[in-house]
């Protein structure tokens, strides 16, 4: 299976900065603007078509129509220009060396809370396409929207707090998982370790019977 892990910042309902779900663990960047690309990661919106742009071949064709939601995960800078996804990478891949996108993608967004040393898994996105460079979409509103993630709202998963108990590794702890990079390809040949813990979490995904609050619309508090 195509799998990519995303480590994000840490929010309750990714649908935008709300006075009581502020980001939180996601870096320099967030921890100086309490904002993120990721912000809305989890937010539906309905695909109006409107042009894309980005670095590359444009993705625009590749856009569900309906409902759909648009991911990010900072892939850091070299030289002041965003790093690619390195798409060769994620596992059963190996052909994409050229491609601007991969498409059917389990991706498994993870996040640390305040407080814990390691990231759990706090949704996920079903046979998502996945870009190699971030592209720009236009909302009606005339506001750009900086995404390298795509998938249908339908095939989306946002775990409620109490049901976010599953714990991924980072290398330098457990000598398997995310690194330094907020991407992690599973590579098989990292450990032993690494593929039945991720037919683990596939199998987790899976049979999750649980509630998705992707639905679910965030309490607003009085200031």
């Amino acid at each position: 299976m195509k799998i990519l892990f995303c480590n994000i910042a840490w929010m309750k309902w990714y649908k935008g900065y709300r006075n009581n779900d502020m980001p939180v663990n996601g870096g320099s960047y967030v921890q100086d603007n309490q904002e993120g690309e990721e912000n809305d990661n989890f937010w539906p919106l309905f695909n109006t078509n409107l042009p894309i742009e980005g670095e590359g071949e444009t993705a625009e064709h590749i856009i569900p129509e309906g409902n759909i939601c648009l991911g990010f995960v900072e892939t850091g800078h070299t030289n002041g220009k965003s790093r690619q996804l390195c798409l060769e990478k994620i596992h059963e891949c190996a052909g994409y060396k050229d491609a601007a996108y991969v498409q059917d993608v389990l991706v498994v967004f993870c996040a640390t809370r305040t407080g814990d040393k390691h990231p759990v898994v706090v949704g996920w996105y079903q046979h998502a396409t996945v870009l190699r460079n971030y592209v720009e979409y236009e909302m009606e509103d005339g506001a750009l929207l900086w995404k390298n993630i795509i998938c249908k709202a339908e095939d989306a998963v946002l775990l409620p707090i109490n049901e976010r108990k599953w714990r991924v590794p980072r290398a330098a702890r457990d000598k398997y998982g995310f690194g330094r990079s907020n991407v992690w390809y599973a590579d098989y040949e990292q450990s032993e370790k690494v593929k039945p813990w991720v037919e683990d979490i596939i199998e987790k995904i899976n049979n999750y019977d649980g509630d998705n609050i992707i639905d679910e619309e965030p309490e607003i508090l009085e200031v």
